[in-house]
């Protein structure tokens, strides 16, 4: 890399810490097989708390994909995380909001050991073949016996596929939809993933009507003492745009999440896990390879989980997110 697009790099970085872009997030560029190209890492000034796992194999170049068609940043409170491009940030009182362009980022359903059913390859973590392109992670839904409907992942398919259940669907084009199952989404051969969890959180950019009804029935059994329905809550939406949001955040009742989601521009939400012991968003960065160093940050301080779980065999399944 020649010293002006080194000290343009530096620059960039210095800029989006500045600003308050990414906390802990920097931006570096390394030469890797002849080329130079973005590595995402987090700095060393990492709050308290932030996870590293290191990879010993060298990470490929990723190749180059065609910018999204819609802007980052669109919409205020809005901030575009360092670790990726396609990736923005939203927090509020209520939780934090994270948004992500398919266009730009891979979704991927990772089951694990366990949920939605033992015997999947994957064995309950990222991967070791994709884990240089790992960004974010997430929570899925609750255990197939409470959830409501079925999951499928790489052909396979765990309990049934629910007519109205709300269903999260991933594309073999990439693309990304939410909705209620047999009404907008359904079964199609481009289908790579499908998870079911409830019925629909928001339809029609609106909360689902009567959210402050039999809560713990209709949206899931809490930790005790005395079963409150504020509790570390997580849900998924789509845009307009077609790009994906996962909302999360701390003593919140379904309507809070619903207004979480809808504030971030969700057309289409449902829930996905609650309890503190469940909830949980994490932001992954790598250091220069090799070895291929991986950070890791909770995206709110408080959630239960380890950020670095996903690298380990767990018995829940999650979302992995990767740059393309």
């Amino acid at each position: 890399m020649d010293r002006r697009r080194r000290r343009t790099a530096v620059a960039l970085g210095t800029a989006l810490l500045t600003a308050g872009v990414a906390a802990g997030l920097t931006v570096a560029y390394v030469r890797h097989g002849g080329q130079s190209r973005p590595v995402r890492r987090l700095s060393a000034i990492a709050p308290a708390g932030t996870t590293v796992e290191t990879l010993t194999r060298p990470v490929p170049a990723s190749p180059a994909r065609p910018r999204p068609t819609a802007p980052s940043q669109e919409g205020p409170g809005w901030r575009p995380i360092a670790v990726s491009a396609g990736l923005d940030r939203l927090d509020t009182a209520t939780g934090v909001v994270l948004r992500i362009d398919p266009v730009r980022i891979e979704v991927a359903l990772v089951p694990g050991t366990a949920e939605p059913a033992a015997g999947f390859p994957a064995g309950g973590a990222v991967p070791v073949e994709r884990r240089h392109s790992l960004i974010a992670a997430t929570n899925a839904g609750f255990k197939r016996h409470d959830a409501g409907g079925g999951e499928m992942i790489d052909g396979r398919t765990v309990g049934a596929l629910t007519a109205g259940a709300a269903s999260l669907v991933v594309h073999g084009s990439g693309s990304v939809d939410i909705g209620a199952w047999g009404q907008g989404v359904g079964p199609g051969p481009d289908n790579v993933a499908v998870l079911q969890n409830l019925m629909l959180l928001v339809d029609h950019g609106q909360a689902t009507a009567g959210l402050d009804r039999d809560v713990i029935a209709r949206w899931g059994a809490t930790f005790l003492p005395n079963l409150p329905v504020a509790v570390w809550r997580s849900g998924l939406g789509v845009d307009s745009a077609g790009r994906l949001l996962y909302a999360a955040g701390p003593n919140i009742v379904p309507a809070q999440l619903a207004a979480l989601l809808v504030g971030a521009g969700a057309v289409r939400a449902m829930e996905l896990d609650i309890n503190h012991k469940w909830v949980f968003g994490a932001l992954y960065g790598h250091s220069a390879p090799p070895p291929d160093t991986i950070h890791s940050m909770a995206l709110l301080a408080g959630m239960g989980p380890d950020p670095a779980h996903v690298l380990r065999p767990g018995d829940r399944d999650f979302v992995a997110f990767y740059q393309r």
